[in-house]
């Protein structure tokens, strides 16, 4: 995962080497690239935006209110993942879950935009207009 967040975020790359990048790993694929446009936001922006480049971040948590992630309870659970969602308080960006094993010894997360604060249109738009892409 820290490989891919490097390479995302496009620190290591000069702009030559992080549009390769992009056209290597997503373009070639009709489920991210079709059409001459990204299909998923995410991308999308990672690959045509330097701000967004710098907002993406990856982290692990390995314990929450001084407990051990794996010895939450599913309550906890819960509210770990509500307050990371709600973290940043001027509503700009979320920390979004990352799925992995139910037996992982952590938490994983990745900032990016939240889509309440999305400048292009409402966020119900942004999320519906995807899903209708995504399906078609």
């Amino acid at each position: 995962m820290l490989d891919l967040m490097n390479k995302l975020k496009g620190t290591e790359y000069s702009e030559d080497e992080l549009n390769e990048f992009f056209k290597n790993e997503y373009e070639k694929y009709n489920w991210f690239y079709s059409n001459g446009k990204y299909r998923n936001s995410w991308v999308r922006d990672l690959a045509t935006d330097p701000k967004s480049r710098e907002l993406i971040q990856h982290k692990v948590v390995l314990n929450y209110n001084k407990k051990e992630y794996t010895k939450l309870s599913p309550l906890e659970h819960t509210m770990m993942m509500i307050n990371e969602y709600y973290a940043d308080k001027n509503d700009k960006f979320a920390w979004y879950p990352v799925f992995i094993l139910a037996d992982a010894p952590s938490a994983e997360f990745i900032k990016f935009h939240k889509y309440t604060t999305r400048n292009t249109t409402n966020w119900k738009e942004t999320l519906v207009d995807g899903f209708v892409d995504l399906a078609l």
